[in-house]
């Protein structure tokens, strides 16, 4: 979902998310005391609704946006956002709503583990996951020790702040590459920075680590790069972001924050990288072979 337009009315917010809707532009009308916002349900209705959204605030009196105010016979949803329980019980539908299998895959496996190591703090629960234990042993059966690193979370000054702060940008990053690419296009991605950034942490610092950190470096340098690539499919990472976990990344290396996957971190980033300039550059030949 994406945010269109607030308005300081809330039935003008409806009127119009009405208009929209018949249209088979799907959104949504949040409602927060008197005001209202239309938000669209598929971010590739956007520009089609924003020329509608230019239309609109130039004639807003049209016969085309007239409804009955209070009717019941209306094909837009309201949100009602008014009080905090309300806000966090929308806030997680929405999430949910957003995300596709395998960004749900993800988080509830990263959750379970979580808990099945106990925080984090179980070594034989951990011993179940972790990364391989020398180089020898990459070469026997337990093939899923390649990946199951990155499910391993800890508490963070007693709190589970490690497991809140990877799983709030897998579903940003992930979920973006999944509703905007594929799964499977997520799947190879994750996979593949998943091996290479368990494989660099611990060349540099043995197997006793764990998170998703890795994979998330992996699908930012993964956005950075393939809308560069790639200009014409409209991938564009925010610069805020970008710069928050450059930044992020830079401290961490400082040893400032305490014991952080560095490598993981610079490892997932490179690959990630790496992927984008590969596969935007075939999505972009094939653009051009349809053509």
């Amino acid at each position: 979902m994406i945010l269109l337009q607030e308005f300081e009315d809330f039935n003008a917010a409806l009127a119009f998310a009405e208009f929209l809707n018949t249209q088979g532009v799907g959104c949504i009308v949040e409602k927060v005391g008197d005001h209202g916002a239309v938000v669209l349900k598929d971010e590739r209705t956007l520009k089609v609704a924003q020329v509608e959204l230019a239309r609109f605030l130039n004639e807003p009196n049209h016969s085309r946006y007239m409804f009955a105010p209070g009717t019941t016979d209306l094909r837009t949803e309201v949100r009602d956002l008014d009080g905090m329980s309300n806000r966090l019980r929308y806030g997680l539908q929405t999430l949910w709503e957003e995300s596709g299998w395998l960004t749900r895959s993800v988080g509830i496996i990263s959750i379970l583990v979580f808990f099945a190591t106990g925080f984090g703090a179980s070594n034989s629960g951990l011993s179940h996951f972790e990364f391989f234990s020398s180089v020898d042993a990459m070469f026997g059966v337990e093939l899923w020790r390649w990946v199951t690193p990155v499910f391993i979370h800890y508490l963070v000054a007693g709190l589970p702040l490690h497991i809140l702060f990877n799983l709030m940008w897998w579903w940003e990053l992930g979920g973006f590459v999944e509703r905007f690419q594929s799964s499977k296009r997520l799947l190879l991605v994750f996979t593949i920075v998943a091996v290479v950034s368990n494989m660099a942490q611990f060349f540099s610092s043995g197997n006793n680590f764990g998170g998703l950190s890795g994979v998330v470096y992996g699908l930012l340098g993964y956005l950075w790069f393939y809308g560069r690539v790639y200009p014409a499919s409209g991938v564009q990472l925010n610069p805020k972001v970008l710069s928050f976990m450059i930044a992020w990344l830079v401290i961490c290396f400082t040893g400032f924050v305490g014991p952080v996957a560095n490598a993981a971190h610079l490892g997932g980033l490179l690959t990630g990288s790496l992927l984008a300039i590969i596969f935007g550059g075939k999505d972009r030949s094939q653009e051009l072979i349809n053509e």
